[in-house]
Parts: structure tokens; C-alpha cells; sequence
């Protein structure tokens, strides 16, 4: 569980010996500083489980253990399985660690179990009202919650590690005695414990354990006084705390403790959590649309604002350009007035110029006398004359001055139009900030009514789980008593099946014996008899006619009483016909029903172009494994085609899987004969039309007379599709020119210690393909006929030689069949050609084929 202290558990398993991987999530300041020790691969693909199932880590509802097993999640569980793969390779103990594993164990039972791998389990302890109190400061769940999901998380780990190697671990018992509770789990768990001054334990011991990982410190005794958690939840505490003390000495560990009655009792709460998450989500929408409300209100205040502080900037400017043009009419005032007082003086000079202009001509009359004056005179006439000038001048300027003045007026009269429009958009806006303001407010009241009917309703069904909880126990009863007659019923009912199935298995069994002996008797007696009917009519036969009555006559113990040819029971066989029936002809020679010949059911798209591809061979007679291997060949990116046969029952399944699938396929109908063997010769004739020349031989096998046989497939699966083997087996036969088979990793055997009761047919193939007798003794073969070869190999593998119709009826047999012959021609279909078998994982390798005792899986 979530805040369990399991980071602090886990930094000790590391101490102990656990590989954690090299993909750790890095520490969270504030959260958890010393480390997560959790393989982020690990948690984001748990996350994404809980995501498509509609809940996440903090949710109360489950999810049905039938739904994290079913085939919605084959896809997710295949990555997971690829996954733990490339963990494991290289590790001999691997520690995974993440609180949502408590919910997701059915999960990752059906993945461990797939593996094959050795599972111990270390379940973290503590105090129910400590975690919820950490829940609550962390991520603000309220402590009600948190310790109900303390229980849904504590109680699905206990029931699904049961019967596992596993041990309880209390957070405070580490923390108070960290070198004791590593003793006790290094025993309980079988793990190297590197001694009480070891530099590893003092380093974990006064480093690494601080108190500051214990931020909530309560008594065990707080829960039940608290008042925050049920009686299911505090019962469940203290028997889980129970099995995580350690054993007092001279006494034996404690044992594991009956849950059962926990489990129904908690069997009554789904509802409420299902409910309760129901009121969560409402109430986290409606916080998020009363907080994407807030932010649409700070974003108008904060555009309000803009608003504001522009209106003052254009009412600034527009008091400035006021001020300007006040200075500018005061300048103007000023320069009227000068201009009066100019005109004035210009009158005055023009009086003074003609007073001038009188005494001038007084002067004129005098000039000769008065010369002096004169000049005085002229002088003062060009002064005036200068005057005159400047007074032009000055007229310009107050002209041009006065057009700067109206221009600015102009300018000021469209500046002030422009910031009443201005102001008239700043009212609009202020209007539209109200009117959000109140539809912010209108939905934040909306989102209150809803908590608190939320509230109200969770309360009501409080009060009525309360109220039900008794009666809901009586019918629980019931129900159950009803269960257990209904499945000794359908057990019954089972077993009764299974037998009637065996039964009818056997007969059929039977049956088509019998057909196949009725019918090879009844075609060896029509040779005899066409034999005898050819000798009676020879010369020969009528010349001993006499001769042959004679030795009936003279024969002793002849019935009396009845005619020669009565002599002769109706019944008895001729002696060649019996002859024909117990020689090893016969027996070698069975004659099945005949076979059909393959007819292409479906099909889609070109083969790739190119030399770098390859054909994919499947023989699908179980369709529900080809998912199996059609999910791991989509993590290739070899360009292929698909060459799949399957039985007539088959075709419609597989080709609904074909068709889903993104690849080009070609899809034969072949009968039920000769295992994966006949099937892919009839698929050769369609690879060679499309100038295949690399295969990939591949089948739906599932081995039911073997104990591990699922087992093998995964096996054989993983190795030949998975981590990048279809670029590895194209770069191998590019690489080396001398390779014509890449098999599985120690799944190349000898033929001559496996060789079993197919010598016979073993020498037939081998006669038939030109092949010696010595190379068969001295060759190998791939086991469970999976692997990658050249087209080369198989010339001469054909229907021509290799018809269906010599391919056994098919009645369960494991051995000794044609099909069993041909799959031990692996290497010597290759050798033949001067070509070598090796593995795929070395390609450049000699690999030493295994004898009887080495290989695993017979």
C-alpha cells in the first residue's frame, strides 16, 4: 500500500542481494527524497492496466480478477511478458516494487506463471490511520478513504499471495529494529544476510534510516479509538501485524493467518466504493470547472486591467495635448497684441512719412542751403525702409504660425474623437468582465448545491448500507447455500460430460480404425479375388481341375452326406487373400480415406519485393495461439508474407485474424493429416511461385501429451519472433553464406538417439530425397520443427513426391507417422545442399546436437 513505508523495505532487499534494475524512478523532493526504488517500466505499464479498466491507483472499486485475465488484456499481458524477459536475462534475483502490484496480482499471476520463475513476496505494514494521515497531507484524500483503501489494498494482497513464500514486514518494526527484521526476511525468503557489521547493513542502518521517513508516529491501539475505520479494517490490522512480529525465541514463526471471513465481510463494501468513486469524480469535475471558472475571472481582471491602465495612458495624453494647446493660445494672445502694437507704430511712421515727405519738400526748395539736413533726412528715410522690411517679415511669420496653431487644433480634435471611442469599448468590456463575473459566480453556487447533495447522498447511503447490512448478510447466506448445491450440480454435470466426451473420444477412435481396416480388407480382398478369378482362367488351372477333385475326395474328415462343392465352408479365405492380409506389405502399406487437395480459401496482397524478406509459414490447426504469434511478429519490422494453412473447422477463425492483421497472406485449406508436415508442403509450391528465399516455419503447437508443452510454445515463441529475431535470422544468412537452418537455443537434437519408431520411415524419406543411410545416422534435427532456412534446402519436398494421401489418418499419435520422419530431415535436407544447422542467438557457431537426458522437453 501506497505510504507503507515499502521504499524504505525495499532499499533493504537491495541490501540483501535484490537486483532492482537499472530503470528506477528518481527521487521526489517533498515527496519521498530518498528514492522511489520503483522501475518506472514497471509503473507506467501498471498504470496504463488500471487506465484501460477505468480506475487509477486511488480508486476504491477493484477490478474483477476475470477481467485482468481475460483476453482484453493478452496484448498488455505479452508486453509484460517481454518485458520480464529482458529483466531476467542477465539477473539471477530481481526485485519489483510498486504499491499498485496489490490490485493488479491476478494480472501479473497469469504473467509470472507463464515464466516459470520462482516468486517470494514482501508485503509492507502499518498502521492504517498513519497511512491515510500521509494520504491526506500528500494528496488531500480524506482519512476515512484512505483507510478503506488501505484495507481494499492490504486484503487483495493477502488473498493473492496465499499459499506463496511470502512475509510481512511492519514499517515501525523496521524502523526500531532495522538489523532484526533484514534477519528475518533474509531467512523467510532464502537471501544472503551480509552480516550485522557489514559496511552495507551500518550504511542502511544510520544513513539511510532517519526519522524523518516517519512523519506520522501512532500507537496500534489509535485505530479502533479513532473512529475512522471499520471493524473489518481494524481486524484485518491486527491480524496482519500479528503474522509481521517476529518469533520470540525457542518458538516457531508465526503462521499465516485465516482471511477468509474478512474477505466475505469485505465482499459487502464494493457498492459503496463503487459509489464513493462516483461522488469523488463528480465533485473532482466540479472543483475543476469551478477552478477553470477562477482563471477565466483572473484572465479577465488581468485584461481589465490592461484596459485601465490604457484609459489612463489616453487620458494623460489627452491632458498633455489640453495643456499644449493653452500654451499655444497663450502665445498667440501674446503675438496679437505684439502685431497691434506694430501696426500702430507703422501708422505712426506712416504719419511721421508723410510729415517727412512735407519737410522734404520744403527742403528741396532750400537744398541748395540747407545740404546737411538733407542727408540727416535721407538716413532716416532708409531706417524707415528697413523697418518697413522686418515688419513684412513678421507678417509671414504670424501666417505661418497660425496654420501650425489650426493644424494642432485639428489634430487635437481627432485625438479626442479617438479616445471617446476608445472609452465608449472600455465601458463594452467592463460590461462583458460583469456579466462572466456572474456566470463564474452562478456556476460556483451550482458546484456547491452539487457537494452538498453529493454529501447528503453519501450519507443517505451510509445510513441504508447501515441499515442493509444484516439483511444483505441473511441473503449472502442463502445465496451461498444455493452456489454450493449449484456447483455440486454442475460438478456432477461436468463429470458426467468429461465421461460421456471420453467415451465418445474412444469410439471414435475406434470407429475410424475399424473404417480404415474395413476398408483396406475389403481392397486387398478385391485384389485377391481379380488374382484368383485371372488363375482360374489360365490353362493351368483347368488342366489340375481333375486333379483337385481327386484330392477332395481322397481328403480325410469330409463331411458325409454333402456335395463337393458344399464341402467348403462359405466363410473360409483363400490363401492368398490371407496372404495378403498378414504380409508386411499390407501392414506397412495402410490404405487412409483419400486426401483433398489443398484449396486457397483466402488470401491478400503481393509478396514484398525485394531479396530482404520473409515467408512466414504457419500451420494454424489451433486458432486461438495464432494471436499468440501474430502479436509477436508485429514487433518486427522485416517486411513479410504469411503462408498459413489450416483445417476446414479452422478457416473461418483464422482468416477473421488474417484479415485484421496488416500483413499480405495466402490461406490454404488442408485436410487434418500428417501434423504441420504435409500442410507446409503444400505451402511451398505457393513460396516458390512468389521467389521466397528465406521461410520461417511456425505452428499453433500445444503438445497436450506433455505437462509443459505451453510451456515449450512461449519458449520456442519468445526466442524465434521476439527481441529482434527476424533482423537477426536475415543478417545471420547474409553474414554466412555456409548456414542453412537457424534453430531455437538447445533445440537441436540427434536423430539417432531420438531416432524412436520411425526408423522405417525415416530410411523411406531419406531413399526418396537421394539421401545415404549413413548421413541419416550421423545427422540432427530440430526439435518441435520451428526454425528459420533457405528455400533451397527443400527441393524435392513436394506433393509430388510427398502426396497427402501417404500421410496417416490422424488418430493422436506421437509418434512413429510419416510427419515424425520428415521433421527429423531438418539437417539433412540442409547437409545435402553443403549447408550447416546452427542457433539463432550464434549463428557462427558449431552447436552439438543433445542425446537422450539433455533435452527437457519429451
Amino acid at each position: 500500500m501506497h505510504r507503507s513505508g515499502t521504499s524504505a523495505i525495499t532499499r533493504g532487499l537491495q541490501v540483501l542481494g535484490v537486483d532492482l534494475g537499472e530503470s528506477l524512478m528518481p527521487a521526489a523532493s517533498g515527496n519521498n527524497e530518498k528514492g522511489f526504488f520503483e522501475d518506472a517500466d514497471i509503473v507506467s505499464l501498471n498504470d496504463r492496466i488500471l487506465g484501460q479498466a477505468g480506475r487509477s491507483w486511488s480508486s476504491l472499486e477493484s477490478i474483477p480478477a476475470e477481467m485482468l485475465t481475460g483476453p482484453e488484456y493478452f496484448d498488455l499481458r505479452a508486453e509484460a511478458t517481454a518485458m520480464l524477459v529482458a529483466k531476467l536475462r542477465s539477473r539471477q534475483r530481481l526485485g519489483l516494487k510498486d504499491p499498485r502490484l496489490c490490485m493488479l496480482m491476478p494480472f501479473w499471476k497469469c504473467v509470472l506463471d507463464d515464466l516459470d520463475v520462482d516468486v517470494s513476496f514482501v508485503i509492507a505494514l502499518r498502521n492504517p490511520l498513519a497511512v491515510a494521515r500521509s494520504l491526506r497531507a500528500r494528496d488531500g484524500i480524506v482519512i476515512e478513504k484512505g483507510v478503506a483503501l488501505w484495507g481494499q489494498h492490504m486484503l487483495s494482497a493477502a488473498r493473492a499471495t496465499a499459499g506463496h513464500q511470502r512475509v510481512f514486514v511492519s514499517f515501525d518494526h523496521l524502523m526500531n529494529n532495522a538489523v532484526g527484521e533484514l534477519q528475518r526476511i533474509a531467512e523467510k525468503l532464502d537471501l544472503p544476510f551480509p552480516g550485522v557489521d557489514s559496511p552495507e547493513i551500518q550504511d542502511y542502518e544510520t544513513n539511510f534510516l532517519e526519522d524523518g521517513l516517519r512523519h506520522q508516529l501512532i500507537s496500534d491501539r489509535e485505530l479502533r479509538r479513532s473512529g475512522r475505520a471499520s471493524e473489518i479494517v481494524a481486524d484485518l490490522f491486527e491480524k496482519l501485524l500479528a503474522m509481521a512480529e517476529p518469533a520470540a525465541p525457542g518458538r516457531l514463526p508465526n503462521k499465516d493467518l485465516d482471511i477468509e471471513d474478512l474477505i466475505h465481510r469485505f465482499a459487502d463494501l464494493p457498492p459503496l466504493f463503487r459509489a464513493i468513486d462516483t461522488l469523488e469524480g463528480a465533485l473532482a469535475k466540479a472543483s475543476a470547472n469551478a477552478a477553470h471558472q477562477a482563471g477565466l475571472a483572473a484572465e479577465h481582471e488581468r485584461i481589465r486591467d490592461i484596459v485601465q491602465k490604457a484609459h489612463d495612458d489616453a487620458c494623460n495624453q489627452r491632458d498633455a495635448a489640453l495643456a499644449q494647446c493653452e500654451i499655444l493660445s497663450a502665445e498667440i494672445s501674446i503675438l496679437k497684441v505684439q502685431l497691434d502694437q506694430q501696426v500702430a507704430r507703422t501708422a505712426e511712421m506712416d504719419r511721421e512719412r508723410n510729415v517727412t515727405q512735407k519737410a522734404h519738400d520744403d527742403a528741396c526748395n532750400q537744398r541748395d542751403a540747407a545740404l546737411a539736413q538733407h542727408q540727416t533726412l535721407s538716413a532716416e528715410v532708409s531706417a524707415l525702409k528697413a523697418q518697413l522690411d522686418h515688419q513684412i517679415a513678421v507678417e509671414a511669420e504670424l501666417v505661418r504660425i497660425r496654420d501650425t496653431l489650426k493644424q494642432a487644433h485639428d489634430d487635437a480634435c481627432t485625438q479626442r474623437d479617438a479616445l471617446a471611442a476608445q472609452l465608449k469599448q472600455e465601458a463594452s468590456l467592463v460590461a462583458e468582465i460583469n456579466r462572466i463575473r456572474d456566470e463564474v459566480q452562478q456556476a460556483h453556487d451550482e458546484a456547491c448545491m452539487q457537494r452538498d447533495a453529493a454529501l447528503a447522498g453519501y450519507n443517505a447511503l451510509s445510513e441504508e448500507i447501515g441499515s442493509l447490512k444484516e439483511q444483505m448478510k441473511q441473503e449472502q447466506e442463502a445465496l451461498e447455500r444455493q452456489a454450493q448445491a449449484i456447483r455440486a450440480e454442475r460438478d456432477s454435470a461436468e463429470q458426467f460430460q468429461r465421461a460421456e466426451k471420453s467415451r465418445a473420444d474412444r469410439l471414435t477412435v475406434l470407429a475410424d480404425q475399424q473404417a480404415a481396416s474395413v476398408q483396406h480388407l475389403q481392397q486387398a480382398l478385391e485384389r485377391a479375388q481379380a488374382e484368383s478369378l485371372a488363375y482360374k482362367r489360365s490353362t493351368s488351372w483347368k488342366l489340375t481341375a481333375p486333379l483337385r477333385g481327386l484330392s477332395r475326395i481322397l481328403k480325410p474328415g469330409r463331411p458325409p452326406g454333402r456335395s463337393l462343392p458344399e464341402a467348403r465352408s462359405p466363410a473360409t479365405t483363400s490363401s492368398k487373400v490371407w496372404k495378403l492380409t498378414v504380409s508386411n506389405t499390407a501392414a506397412e502399406s495402410p490404405l487412409p480415406p483419400p486426401a483433398r487437395r489443398p484449396q486457397i480459401a483466402d488470401q491478400r496482397g503481393a509478396a514484398p519485393r525485394g531479396s530482404e524478406w520473409l515467408a512466414v509459414a504457419v500451420h494454424a490447426f489451433y486458432p486461438e495461439i495464432l494471436d499468440e504469434i501474430l502479436s509477436r511478429l508485429a514487433t518486427s519490422s522485416v517486411p513479410l508474407k504469411l503462408y498459413v494453412t489450416a483445417p476446414a473447422e479452422a478457416v473461418a477463425d483464422v482468416a477473421a485474424k488474417l484479415r485484421a492483421s496488416d500483413w499480405p497472406f495466402i490461406l490454404l485449406n488442408t485436410d487434418n493429416r500428417g501434423r504441420d508436415a504435409a500442410p507446409f508442403i503444400a505451402s511451398l509450391s505457393a513460396m516458390r511461385n512468389d521467389n521466397a528465399t528465406l521461410i520461417l516455419k511456425l505452428h499453433t503447437k500445444r503438445s497436450p501429451h506433455l505437462p509443459d508443452g505451453n510451456h515449450w510454445r512461449t519458449v520456442l515463441y519468445d526466442q524465434l519472433l521476439l527481441a529482434g529475431g527476424p533482423e537477426q535470422a536475415i543478417s545471420a544468412f547474409a553474414e554466412n553464406p555456409d548456414l542453412g537452418v537457424l534453430a531455437p537455443a538447445g533445440h537441436i537434437l540427434s536423430t539417432a538417439e531420438f531416432m524412436g519408431t520411425n526408423a522405417g520411415n525415416v530410411g523411406r524419406v531419406s531413399e526418396n530425397l537421394g539421401i545415404s543411410q549413413d548421413m541419416v545416422l550421423k545427422s540432427a534435427f530440430v526439435a518441435g520443427s520451428m526454425f528459420y532456412a533457405r528455400m533451397d534446402i527443400f527441393a524435392g519436398l513436394d506433393e509430388t513426391n510427398f502426396p497427402a494421401d501417404q500421410f496417416e489418418v490422424e488418430r493422436g499419435q506421437i509418434d512413429g507417422t510419416l510427419a515424425h520422419a520428415i521433421e527429423r530431415m531438418t539437417g539433412l535436407l540442409a547437409e545435402r545442399r553443403g549447408l550447416r544447422m546452427a542457433f539463432l542467438n550464434d549463428p557462427a557457431g558449431t552447436p552439438r546436437p543433445l542425446g537422450l537426458g539433455a533435452f527437457p522437453y519429451v
